[in-house]
């Protein structure tokens, strides 16, 4: 079953308060609870503080060199897709992004539909890989040895 979109946190990630802050309030009306934060070093403290179900991050913003929040989320939450934007595509910036694990890519500003259609189907296919991850673990467990004297 896919996540129910009340139940998504989201985190949004970029340096422009303004786009920020109108983000946030969109995906807040949309039903999903989404917080914004401005730079790499408060994203980071977010995921260290609270679970998220998906981030928005701008790939243009101090801090974030060579898609540096993109790598450190990617080692650290695996599980945690990624969708950069920015308002100056460079196609190779966008390939950079994809290799380095970015669920998905778009410009700002984008479609208010096109934006809900990539988290819906985001966070389904989250729901899938952590299903599945669940299901490896417990057959990886069920295999072992068990401790009993």
């Amino acid at each position: 079953m896919p996540y129910l979109k009340q139940a998504a946190r989201l985190l949004v990630v970029d340096d422009d308060a303004i786009f920020n802050q109108l983000f946030v309030y969109a995906l807040n009306h949309l039903g999903y609870e989404a917080e914004g934060v401005h730079n790499s070093d408060a994203a980071v403290e977010a995921l260290a503080r609270r679970h998220f179900d998906l981030v928005f991050a701008d790939v243009h913003m101090p801090g974030n060199r060579q898609l540096q929040l993109l790598r450190t989320v990617v080692d650290h939450h695996p599980l945690l897709p990624v969708v950069l934007m920015t308002g100056y595509p460079e196609m190779n910036t966008v390939i950079e992004a994809l290799r380095a694990g970015a669920a998905d890519f778009f410009v700002k500003p984008s479609d208010t539909e096109d934006v809900e259609s990539k988290i819906r189907r985001l966070l389904t296919a989250a729901d899938r890989r952590r299903r599945a991850r669940r299901a490896l673990d417990e057959l990886t467990t069920m295999g072992e040895p068990t401790t009993d004297a």
